[in-house]
């Protein structure tokens, strides 16, 4: 009993207090999966977002708290990455324009745009971290180190310069990569 005391101690410590505080005083943890998403520095993962995020968005059944809780985590991980503010804005495919210093309010009370191409991209980001965490569930920093790292499958890139440089088709066949059920499912005949 001492050892798992020990351990899920060990793993709430893992959690940035932020984060937890965020899930918390939103009080949206119902809807929301603790994870360790890679390392990144946020504490949840908007599963209902990933299992009908884009019919979600458009039907506009997303709440405003929930956008932002979103918004943080998303920011979180593409921070734990390491990605410069210029690649941030190219990954989400913010509106043209967008300065770096802008995405400063993305990490306080302002959520994504809702356009369908940048919540695309949300949900593949949310479900390549989600694969990294899975696919490194002993060493988060794994994940980071990963998508990082030139890569053969990706032209000697980093998965990570694939994503900046080919943009969403780059988002797509890393996670073709690292998710296979989403690979079955591209090639699923209907």
């Amino acid at each position: 009993m001492q050892l798992f005391n020990t351990r899920r101690r060990a793993s709430l410590h893992a959690f940035p207090r932020r984060a937890w505080e965020r899930e918390k005083n939103l009080n949206i943890s119902r809807f929301l999966v603790p994870t360790l998403c890679v390392g990144m520095h946020a504490s949840t993962l908007c599963v209902e977002f990933l299992k009908n995020s884009l019919v979600c968005e458009m039907q506009n059944k997303i709440t405003l708290q929930k956008r932002i809780a979103l918004t943080h985590v998303i920011m979180d991980i593409l921070e734990n990455w390491r990605v410069k503010a210029v690649d941030q804005i190219k990954i989400l495919d913010l509106p043209k324009g967008t300065r770096s210093r802008a995405l400063r309010r993305y990490h306080e009370n302002t959520p994504l745009p809702n356009a369908s191409n940048v919540m695309e991209r949300v949900e593949h980001l949310l479900a390549i971290s989600e694969a990294l965490r899975t696919t490194y569930p002993h060493n988060s920093e794994m994940g980071t180190y990963w998508i990082n790292q030139a890569h053969r499958r990706f032209e000697n890139r980093s998965p990570l310069n694939t994503i900046i440089e080919d943009g969403l088709d780059g988002l797509m066949s890393v996670r073709v990569h690292l998710d296979c059920a989403y690979a079955w499912s591209l090639t699923d005949v209907k």
